[in-house]
């Protein structure tokens, strides 16, 4: 995960001041819970993109 995060830094993908722990952070809040399986998987990929672009380098 630390050279993922290293290249995406470095390939100016991700904001400088993200680190490791607030990827796994992201990774672990973007997981509702639902009762529908499908619901569920859609409702995470959602958040998850939502989350991992407030990640991104802004230009």
């Amino acid at each position: 995960m630390g050279q993922l995060v290293e290249r995406a830094r470095a390939a100016g993908e991700l904001r400088p001041d993200v680190s490791v722990s607030d990827v796994l952070l992201v990774i672990a809040t973007a997981a509702p819970s639902l009762p529908d399986a499908a619901q569920q998987a859609a409702a995470s990929a959602r958040l998850l993109d939502i989350l991992l672009e407030g990640l991104r380098s802004r230009p």
